[in-house]
């Protein structure tokens, strides 16, 4: 497994974090796992991190920054009622408590549209030094498509891959 993370002495000032949902990840990746790889990795860089608001991935890189004081932004596709229109309630919570302690909320599109989600992933990366994907290589997706974009701006993409931590 490569270590990939940046050193603390050259820590960039802002990270974006994008990264799939945990119900897409392979079959047997331990996901206690890959959320502690994460919050392993955000510990050594002292940085303001970017999240897309998102379940799992964006809503740990959140959580991590929230509880250890960093601070952390948080950019919507749409506003949160059409962000979280068909989430469970406890997710919904979740989301409102993270953009209650982000230092900045940014809302890309005001209604429902897939372009929604291409439009905040550009502007989380167009306003980051580096970008960090919990990825699995898949060509498709958001996540994919976030890194393509990441690459094509000549951002240092680091990588957490969750199929390294299958039983």
């Amino acid at each position: 497994m490569p270590d990939n993370r940046p050193t603390t002495e050259a820590a960039p000032k802002v990270i974006a974090i994008t990264g799939h949902r945990p119900e897409t990840f392979a079959k047997g990746v331990e996901i206690a796992a890959v959320q502690n790889q994460l919050w392993m990795w955000l510990a050594h860089v002292h940085a303001t991190y970017i999240t897309g608001g998102a379940r799992g991935v964006d809503q740990w890189a959140a959580q991590y920054a929230r509880h250890h004081g960093r601070e952390y932004r948080v950019y919507l596709p749409f506003p949160l009622e059409v962000t979280a229109a068909r989430w469970q309630a406890q997710d919904r919570k979740n989301l409102e408590r993270l953009l209650r302690g982000a230092s900045k909320v940014t809302v890309a599109m005001e209604r429902y549209s897939v372009a929604g989600y291409h439009a905040r992933d550009r502007a989380m990366v167009d306003d980051a030094d580096e970008v960090l994907a919990v990825w699995d290589g898949r060509e498709t997706g958001g996540t994919a498509a976030t890194v393509a974009y990441a690459k094509k701006q000549q951002k240092p993409v680091h990588v957490i891959d969750p199929r390294w931590y299958a039983k």
